[in-house]
């Protein structure tokens, strides 16, 4: 038997009223939002990412990727969810951002947050382009951790000069785990031994600004 299946999209003008699918980031919903991301700030917690990078448009696989997802400032302005990124360190520093184009949606009981990132800026080493999304999941109603705090990220930019370059597409899927001992073996010890710093995030805001000077 066969079966053909139609995927019915409808588009909204930018005016139009989406109901209670989107929601503004109340301060409820932004502490919600902290939690999920950052934990309850007594520990640090760890987003564990794996999926592919393939070339673009070939669709050719290039890698197999792992590791941890990174922390971004968050502020909120109002019912704004503004965010800042600060890359690099010593001469090559960089801050980007406000950024306001964070969203919450609620489907379900679940609520999602996502950031999409459209990235065309100036490096030392030239022209930076790409664009990323992060989609986080906040299941509620979860049983374990890892069910709990869910993450999609997409990514269209360059591949690594060291995998030979040209353009890309990267999908990751994550989910949150509270302690560096649950992390993947591998990755683990990765971290432990090649990549310290990742082990733990800083102390302080001091100790962040003696990184970024280095």
């Amino acid at each position: 038997m066969k079966h053909n299946w139609c995927l019915l999209l409808l588009f909204f003008g930018l005016s139009t009223d989406l109901g209670a699918q989107s929601l503004d980031f109340t301060p409820e919903i932004f502490e919600k939002w902290i939690n999920l991301r950052a934990g309850n700030g007594k520990k640090p917690v760890y987003w564990y990412c794996y999926g592919e990078l393939y070339s673009y448009p070939e669709g050719k696989l290039v890698a197999r990727v792992q590791g941890l997802d990174q922390i971004i400032e968050y502020v909120l302005k109002g019912n704004t969810l503004q965010t800042y990124v600060t890359q690099g360190s010593g001469s090559r520093l960089l801050r980007i951002g406000p950024n306001a184009s964070g969203k919450v949606k609620k489907v379900g009981k679940n609520l999602i947050f996502s950031f999409p990132a459209f990235m065309n800026f100036q490096t030392a080493k030239g022209k930076y382009e790409a664009y990323e999304n992060f989609d986080f999941f906040l299941n509620e109603n979860a049983g374990r951790l890892d069910q709990k705090y869910q993450l999609t990220w997409w990514r269209y930019g360059e591949i690594p000069a060291f995998l030979g370059g040209g353009r890309s597409v990267m999908q990751l899927v994550c989910y949150r785990v509270n302690d560096f001992a649950d992390l993947p073996d591998p990755l683990r010890a990765y971290i432990e031994n090649k990549a310290p710093m990742w082990k733990l995030p800083p102390r302080n805001m001091q100790e962040v600004d003696v990184l970024q000077k280095e």
